[in-house]
């Protein structure tokens, strides 16, 4: 008799398949940097879009940026978490394309040798750059 079969012998039919259930549902989905990372913005955007004066004139864009940015370092020094310069940057300029742009496409409106940004989905963005079409990494 195998070393299987002797195991399936001394536990219970019945048990084996709850166990396993057990193991399934006690299991914590993982959680990304990248699932924080967005969860921040979020929180972040949220909060600014929230305590930002509505009747502000968004065509005084550096003023409203000046404005967004002073909110933004305060609500990041509140969250507590410690982000590279880099990080720092990259997640303002994120949330202020947001606010006063056309979010994740804002970066690819601003490059010069793309001639074409065509938008399937969330997940389906291509770009046409020198007569070649690519799907992009960028999602709503």
């Amino acid at each position: 008799m195998s070393l299987l079969k002797r195991i399936e012998k001394s536990q219970p039919v019945s048990e084996s398949p709850s166990r396993l259930q057990d193991l399934r549902v006690r299991r914590a989905p993982a959680v990304t940097q990248r699932d924080t990372y967005r969860d921040l913005k979020e929180r972040i955007q949220d909060k600014l879009i929230a305590e930002l004066d509505p009747g502000m004139d968004i065509s005084k864009t550096e003023e409203v940026r000046r404005t967004i940015e002073g909110m933004y370092d305060q609500f990041l020094a509140q969250e507590g978490h410690i982000l590279s310069r880099q990080e720092r940057q990259r997640l303002f300029e994120q949330i202020v394309a947001e606010i006063l742009g056309f979010g994740p496409l804002e970066l690819l409106l601003r490059d010069e040798t793309i001639t074409e940004i065509m938008v399937n989905g969330p997940n389906k963005i291509f770009i046409e750059r020198k007569g070649k079409i690519e799907h992009v990494a960028v999602t709503f």
